[in-house]
């Protein structure tokens, strides 16, 4: 298409009203050049109008070559320069074209043409008469052929009798200024939602008073391309009163079958925005108007195939750059993100009319864009990396549909894209060799920057065919940064392991950081992998010395010295947890060997100070605890199915051991570590031996006491449950550290049992004098009555002392050590009960009196009843069956005995 110049006897009033023009009051120094050193020196220039820049008549070709002459030289000189001012009158008058053609239309969404027009101003400000030059300028100059492209998407609701499952439908549609141009989609099958997705363009050469109609047909010949090419031969009066519903079978000579219309719609052209429109338009009734359904359409208003060349694409440029130097003057956020902190919607609009106006592809815009805003990065630092990968991904999408058939531009172009990609790349580099550990640990933006930076960099080396290792890329940061760290360690053993502790566990958290978003980049790469072998130099040079130093200064300390010894603990535990991470990521074996050597670092004697210090905390917090124990106040702790008893030491004693001594082994241990595994036990027995020795010693008058059984005792109670608890937990412990005791080492359970054990013995005393009394009760009844009441309360006793006292008060495991004691404390008692009463039989059987007899049966068949009894009660107690495995024999010899001897 060729755009000439319209006649100059046309109105130009509508386009040079006030409304129009709100930059009343410009200053003179807007006729200098944008940069222009003689502004900022005040000099006058030579006054400038747009009559002397652009004949009144001029055209678009004619205004092409007059802003070739002024803006020569290649596309990638052209954002270096400062524009001129007449330039910036050619593209006011340019823009006003834009905005002016555009007017026919519904206009933008997001802003009004008034507001584009002040917009303008702002961007380009001139001289009101120079406005209103180019204003008449813009109106001579032809307006551009206008297309509508249409895409119609998918049908909804569609409702008509003449439907049915079986139906195919298609579209017509034709513009309102070109009838004879009817366009047929396929036809597809009828359902809820017949999907067509075609594309169709319509010359609508002016955006006034044209209208698209759209109309559903239901076929019955299988495709709508036969009566496409049918159809053609007839004219369009013809067309138009056929196939209806309602119309007569005018078309029976040519086929048998007819369309039937099952619904029609219209869109005006000037009711199509500036930026198209996505809509869902009603399918009305021929006959009725009622509303049968609804048509998914997309509609974009758009100039036929002219294109303005190389001064299109400068202009372009231009303005994209006039609105973000704009936007940036009163920029006030720290980092650009998003395309609403670029630029307003206005200046969006503005440039996305004037692509549209002078044919400018969208590949060629959206590269354009990215070009401007890069630079517009390295001067202002405030675009963040991930809003141009963003662009930068966009334009690798576009850049391969730069037009072949403009390979001058197309070159140009693309070396200016190329240029700016390679700019962007080293920029990447330069954050990544910029950045420290600590950026990452603390900065979440930067995290992302690093990320994007690293995609940048990927994508930038993939279109400039870079073979660039990203490998030597990541190695920039680790030994920059170590280089910084050597200079600020202190020379203070004790300031120096807390820097040292700060700076690993910066150092850790940092190699996680780079670890997940390098592996988002790079798959196949972790950033610990690559910057191992700096670490680990600058741990056997630096560090090493380092940890010496606070080595001698913690031995040379004095006991209460805690903080630099808590300080040297924590320093090896992180520095220990770095290296296996660095390990664990690498999936390195030499854990082991690393680990080796920190402790050759920290030495033996060292590891046996900390050792010896936990220690003797830990017994001075259990001295602490046992003063404040709770004895009379029992607390409750859940152990398995029961709601057990123990003391509040009990309790913290666990948690003590495990702060003080389980932590230091866990911290120690690794495959080499049975010398470690010696000191950890030893250490963990003697706090054993001062609990167990500190609970005897404060329950001493309950455990000597000889008096008859009191409630007082029942503290002893406590003291068994504490013991046994404290046995299961040493116990467990050693299960989960060193797993198998070690022959050269004491057990600690078997301790704590013996304790538990002995306070058990106590406490059967206690009942077991009271049981004698009952069981030489039932044996000295003088008759069967009163031996059945006598045994009825030694049961009665036994059940007491099991279930109401031991089972109430003694934790399962408390319960089995002292059951077990009691029973063989009983057994005990009537075998010398049956002894006794034997060797008095035997001694009066020369008096053979029938009433000797008849008491010694009484006595015989009453401790047979007792350990009947005894019996029973033992099988309700034993669950586990031990006692009764354990005493098999016992009870049976004794049973036989007791028969024996009573008759």
């Amino acid at each position: 298409m060729v755009i000439g110049s319209k006649s100059v006897s046309r109105p130009t009033t509508s386009f040079t009203e006030d409304s129009c023009i709100r930059n009343d009051i410009l200053q003179e120094e807007s006729q200098v050049p944008l940069d222009s050193p003689n502004k900022a020196n005040g000099q006058q220039l030579e006054k400038i109008t747009s009559e002397i820049i652009l004949p009144s008549n001029a055209s678009i070709e004619e205004i092409n070559e007059k802003f070739s002459n002024l803006n020569p030289g290649e596309l990638t000189e052209l954002l270096d320069k400062s524009i001129s001012y007449e330039t910036t009158v050619i593209l006011y008058t340019m823009s006003v074209y834009t905005i002016n053609n555009f007017k026919a239309s519904a206009g933008p969404k997001s802003c009004s043409f008034a507001e584009l027009y002040t917009y303008l101003d702002k961007i380009i400000p001139l001289k009101r008469e120079v406005k209103l030059d180019c204003f008449e300028k813009a109106v001579c100059l032809r307006s551009p052929d206008f297309v509508l492209d249409m895409k119609i998407i998918e049908a909804l609701h569609l409702k008509s009798k003449k439907l049915s499952k079986s139906s195919r439908l298609f579209c017509k549609l034709w513009m309102s200024n070109d009838p004879e141009s009817v366009k047929t989609t396929k036809t597809v099958d009828y359902s809820k939602r017949p999907v067509w997705n075609e594309c169709y363009r319509f010359d609508a050469k002016s955006l006034k008073g044209n209208t698209v109609h759209l109309e559903i047909r239901k076929s019955n010949a299988g495709d709508s391309s036969f009566h496409s090419k049918r159809k053609q031969s007839l004219s369009f009066h013809e067309r138009n009163n056929i196939n209806d519903e309602d119309a007569p079978e005018t078309m029976s000579e040519c086929k048998d079958e007819k369309d039937i219309l099952i619904g029609w719609s219209e869109i005006k052209v000037a009711d199509v925005h500036c930026e198209g429109n996505d809509t869902w338009v009603p399918i009305k009734s021929m006959k009725n108007g009622r509303i049968k359904g609804y048509l998914h359409l997309n509609l974009k208003i758009g100039v036929s195939q002219y294109y303005g060349g190389i001064c299109a694409l400068k202009r372009h440029l231009l303005l994209i750059r006039m609105c973000l130097e704009d936007c940036s003057k009163n920029n006030n956020y720290e980092q650009i993100t998003k395309w609403q902190q670029v630029v307003s919607s206005t200046a969006t609009i503005l440039i996305f009319l004037h692509s549209t106006i002078e044919s400018i592809p969208v590949c060629e815009d959206v590269i354009s864009w990215f070009i401007v805003i890069n630079q517009e990065a390295r001067r202002s630092n405030k675009v963040s990396f991930q809003f141009l990968h963003n662009l930068l991904l966009g334009c690798e999408k576009n850049i391969r549909q730069l037009p072949r058939s403009r390979n001058k531009i197309e070159r140009s172009l693309e070396e200016m894209y190329h240029g700016e990609a390679a700019a962007l790349n080293r920029s990447c580099i330069h954050f990544i060799g910029n950045l420290r550990s600590f950026d990452l640990v603390e900065n979440k933006t930067n995290c992302r920057e690093f990320e994007t930076s690293l995609k940048i960099i990927q994508v930038s080396s993939t279109i400039l065919k870079l073979r660039m290792n990203p490998i030597d890329i990541l190695k920039l940061v680790i030994p920059q940064f170590l280089k910084t760290v050597m200079k600020q360690i202190p020379d203070d053993p004790k300031n120096k392991a807390k820097y040292l502790i700060k700076l690993i566990e910066n150092l850790k958290r940092f190699l996680k950081a780079a670890d997940s978003i390098v592996e988002k980049v790079y798959p196949e790469l972790l950033y610990s992998s690559i910057v191992h072998e700096d670490l680990y130099s600058f741990f056997h040079e630096i560090l090493k010395g380092s940890i010496n130093e606070i080595n001698i200064c913690l031995l040379n300390s004095e006991d209460n010295e805690d903080e630099l010894r808590a300080d040297s603990l924590k320093l090896f535990g992180e520095f220990k947890n770095l290296i296996f991470y660095i390990c664990k990521s690498m999936k390195d074996q030499a854990f082991e060997t690393h680990f080796q050597h920190l402790c050759e670092w920290f030495s033996v004697e060292v590891v046996e100070y900390w050792f010896e210090r936990n220690k003797d905390s830990a017994i001075r917090k259990i001295k602490m605890a046992l003063c404040f124990d709770d004895m009379i106040g029992i607390s409750t702790f859940e152990l398995g199915f029961r709601k057990e008893k123990i003391s509040s030491s009990a309790r913290i004693v666990p948690e003590i051991m495990k702060n003080c001594l389980i932590e230091l082994w866990m911290m120690m241990s690794n495959s080499r570590s049975s010398y470690y595994n010696i000191l950890f036990i030893n250490s963990l027995h003697e706090c054993c031996i001062e609990y167990a020795a500190r609970i005897l010693k404060l329950h001493s008058s309950e455990m000597s006491s000889t008096d008859k059984y009191k409630e007082s005792k029942m503290r002893l109670y406590i003291v068994v449950n504490d013991l046994s608890f404290i046995s299961s937990f040493v116990f467990q412990t050693i299960s989960n550290t060193v797993k198998i005791l070690p022959s050269n080492v004491p057990d600690s359970r078997a301790f704590l049992l013996d304790e538990c054990q002995k306070v058990c013995v106590i406490i059967c005393e206690a009942h077991a004098t009271v049981a004698e009394k009952h069981i030489k009760k039932v044996s000295e009844a003088r008759n069967k009555l009163k031996q059945k009441l006598a045994l009825k309360k030694y049961v009665d006793f036994m059940n007491k002392v099991l279930w109401k006292k031991a089972d109430r008060f003694m934790t399962f495991e408390a319960f089995k050590i002292f059951s077990l004691e009691f029973w063989n404390r009983m057994l005990n008692i009537i075998q010398n009960c049956v002894k006794a009463y034997e060797t008095e039989r035997n001694d009066n059987a020369s008096n053979d009196l029938k009433c000797n007899m008849n008491k010694s049966k009484l006595i015989f068949d009453g401790l047979l009843e007792i350990l009947k009894e005894t019996k029973k009660l033992c099988s309700n107690v034993d669950m586990m069956n031990r006692i009764k495995d354990m005493w098999s024999a016992e009870f049976t010899e004794l049973e036989r005995s007791i028969l024996s001897v009573s008759q």
